[in-house]
C-alpha cells in the first residue's frame, strides 16, 4: 500500500547525502540492492534464482541458514581448515550445476581464492555467493555475488547489499518496496539512540534480542538507515582500522592473517582452552570480545581459536595500546 502524501508538521531526522565518487570505499555498492539486512537478501537471491542446493561451510552465521531455510532450497555443509582456509579440490568435488556455493571472507582478513572458486564454477556450473557480512569494503568480482552487512561497520539499524557481478549466471532480485514493521523499526532505533545518548547504559541485552528476532524476509533497507550509511565517513573510518589493526599487530603478535582487506576486528589466535578465561577477563575490563557463533554445535565452533579485538573508527592507537596492555598482562600471567 502506497504512503499517502503529507505536508507540513514536524521535521524528520535529516542527512547530509555526500556525492559517492570512484574512489571512495563504497563506490562498489552503489549499484547494489539495498535490503532489510543480509540474510533477507540471501533469501531473495535464492528465491529469484533456481538454486535448490546451497553448500554452506559448517562455520557460518545461523542466520545464512534461517535465510536458505526461508528460500526453501536444501542445504549441504563442508568443512574448513583450522586457519580458515578452504580445500578448493573438495569442493570440486561437491559443487554441481545448479548449486550455490556460500564462502565467507571471516573476520574481513581471511580473504577467499576468486581463482580457485573461479575453477570450480567453470568445471562444475555452479554458482557463487561471496559471504562479505565480515568484509564491507570489499568489492564484488565478475563471476560472484557478494552479500554485505554495514551494521557490523558502523551504526544503522538495519540493513545489508546484494551485488551481482557480471558472468556469475545469478539473476539480481527486484528492490524490495515493503517496509519493517513500526514496532519493530521504533526498537531498534530506540535501541541505538541510547547507546549515543547514554553510552554507560548497558542496553547490550536488548540489542542481541533484536538482533536475534530481525525480521527475513523481502523487506527494504530504512531510509533513515542508508541516509547515516550515506553520509558516515567510510574512507576515514577504513583508514583508522587499518592503523588499529597494524597497532595490534605491533603489540600483540600476528594475527590471523595479515590485513588484505579493510578488517571487521583482530583475530588473535589463541588456545581454545584459553578462549573462555580470557574473554571473560577482558569483557570484565570492558573489552568486549565477540564471540562469532555461540549457537553452534561444538564441533562447529572454530570461533572458540581466535579472539576478536576490537579496531574499529572509534578508537586510535592510544585505545589500541590500552587493550593489548589488559590482554598480555591477563596472557602472562595464565602462562606464568
Amino acid at each position: 500500500m502506497a504512503e499517502r502524501t503529507t505536508w507540513g508538521g514536524f521535521f524528520p531526522l535529516e542527512f547530509r547525502t555526500p556525492h559517492i565518487g570512484v574512489n571512495s570505499r563504497i563506490a562498489h555498492l552503489k549499484g547494489a540492492t539495498p535490503f532489510y539486512n543480509a540474510r533477507s537478501a540471501i533469501s531473495a537471491l535464492i528465491s529469484s534464482n533456481p538454486v535448490r542446493d546451497v553448500l554452506l561451510p559448517h562455520y557460518i552465521c545461523p542466520v545464512v541458514i534461517q535465510a536458505v531455510e526461508q528460500a526453501g532450497a536444501t542445504m549441504r555443509f563442508f568443512p574448513i581448515n583450522p586457519d580458515f582456509t578452504f580445500n578448493y579440490k573438495e569442493l570440486a568435488q561437491m559443487a554441481r550445476d545448479g548449486s550455490l556455493l556460500v564462502i565467507p571472507c571471516y573476520f574481513g582478513v581471511r580473504m577467499p581464492d576468486l581463482d580457485a572458486l573461479a575453477s570450480i564454477r567453470s568445471q562444475t556450473g555452479c554458482r557463487l555467493l561471496l559471504d562479505y557480512a565480515q568484509a564491507l569494503y570489499e568489492p564484488c568480482a565478475d563471476g560472484f555475488a557478494a552479500v554485505y552487512s554495514p551494521r557490523k561497520f558502523l551504526g544503522v539499524p538495519d540493513g545489508g547489499f546484494l551485488a551481482v557481478g557480471g558472468e556469475s549466471g545469478l539473476k539480481t532480485p527486484g528492490k524490495p518496496e515493503r517496509k519493517v514493521e513500526t514496532s519493530v523499526f521504533g526498537d531498534r532505533l530506540a535501541c541505538h539512540g541510547i547507546r549515543l545518548e547514554y553510552p554507560g547504559e548497558n542496553c547490550l541485552d536488548s540489542f542481541r534480542l533484536l538482533e536475534n528476532n530481525m525480521p527475513c524476509g523481502n523487506i527494504r533497507m530504512s531510509d533513515m538507515a542508508m541516509g547515516i550509511f550515506k553520509a558516515f565517513d567510510h574512507d576515514s573510518a577504513c583508514e583508522r582500522r587499518l592503523r588499529n589493526y597494524e597497532t595490534l599487530a605491533a603489540c600483540l603478535g600476528k594475527p590471523l592473517a595479515e590485513s588484505k582487506s579493510v578488517p571487521l576486528c583482530f583475530p588473535l589466535p589463541i588456545a581454545a582452552e584459553d578462549f573462555d578465561s580470557v574473554r571473560r577477563h577482558l569483557i570484565e575490563n570492558g573489552v568486549f570480545i565477540p564471540f562469532y557463533w555461540p549457537g553452534q554445535d561444538e564441533w562447529m565452533r572454530p570461533g572458540r581459536g581466535v579472539l576478536a579485538f576490537p579496531v574499529d573508527h572509534r578508537y586510535d592507537s592510544a585505545d589500541m595500546a590500552a587493550v593489548s596492555e589488559l590482554a598480555e598482562k591477563f596472557i602472562q600471567e595464565r602462562s606464568g
